[in-house]
This record gives C-alpha cells, sequence and structure tokens, in this order.
C-alpha cells in the first residue's frame, strides 16, 4: 500500500465521511423520535394520570 496514492486517500475520505454522514443521521433520527416519543407520551400520559385522582 502507497500512502501518497490520491485515489486511495480519496477513496478513505470519502468513506468515512459516508459513514460519519450516515452515522450523524441515524443519532439525530433516534434522538429526535425517542424525544417526539416521550413528549407525546407525556403529553397523553398526564390527563390519563389526573382523572381518576
Amino acid at each position: 500500500m502507497y500512502l501518497g496514492n490520491p485515489a486511495t486517500l480519496l477513496h478513505r475520505l470519502i468513506t468515512m465521511l459516508l459513514v460519519v454522514l450516515i452515522g450523524g443521521v441515524a443519532l439525530s433520527l433516534s434522538v429526535l423520535t425517542d424525544f417526539v416519543g416521550r413528549d407525546s407520551f407525556t403529553l397523553q400520559d398526564q390527563p390519563e394520570r389526573e382523572r381518576p385522582r
């Protein structure tokens, strides 16, 4: 392996960028869905908990 090969460096850079991009999108999507799910759950659960008491 020749480290100075521009094609190999470019390929490695592109793959690293793709992995980081996909990982960041997946992480933000999971955090967003978790936050939205928690928010809707608290909105739905609070009136149900307060009514019987």
